[in-house]
């Protein structure tokens, strides 16, 4: 038995993710070459997707958070029209800039920008690490309550 981890087997797990996923074999075709089921084919392709995922998440949080501009974060086609439709300009815009420039009040005016998509924006501003409290009022008056809405008090 090989061990999972030697570089042979890594670059084995490589190969057998570029040939499904970018020459599109199939896991029959794909697995044939190195002796492998199609369950198995699956299970590296997905692996693979995985760490794939998982890097990209790791770089996206070494950005410094203050200079993460708001294009960056991870928003809803309906949010991003929304937003842009209301300030064209609104993905160059740090998350910072955006907040300080950004009444309360006018958000919950945008058109197309629901309780469900301002949650949604607010759940990724706060990723940012941002403070929202004076955004976000449950019941639009009692006081903000991070646990309530998501966010674990530190």
């Amino acid at each position: 038995m090989t061990n999972r981890f030697s570089p042979e087997t890594v670059n084995r797990n490589w190969e057998i993710y570029r040939m499904r996923v970018k020459e599109k074999r199939t896991l029959l075709a794909s697995g044939q070459k190195f002796g492998l089921c199609r369950e198995r084919v699956r299970q590296i392709v997905a692996k693979c997707e995985l760490i794939i995922s998982t890097d990209h998440d790791r770089k996206r949080a070494q950005i410094n958070k203050e200079e993460l501009l708001m294009g960056q974060l991870d928003l809803s086609y309906r949010i991003q029209n929304a937003l842009g439709n209301y300030r064209p300009n609104f993905k160059t815009l740090t998350v910072k800039e955006f907040c300080d420039q950004q009444p309360p009040s006018k958000l919950f005016m945008i058109p197309n920008l629901g309780r469900t998509s301002i949650k949604e924006l607010l759940r990724q501003i706060e990723g940012a690490n941002k403070d929202v409290s004076d955004i976000w009022t449950a019941g639009h008056g009692e006081n903000y309550n991070p646990t309530k809405h998501g966010r674990r008090g530190s």
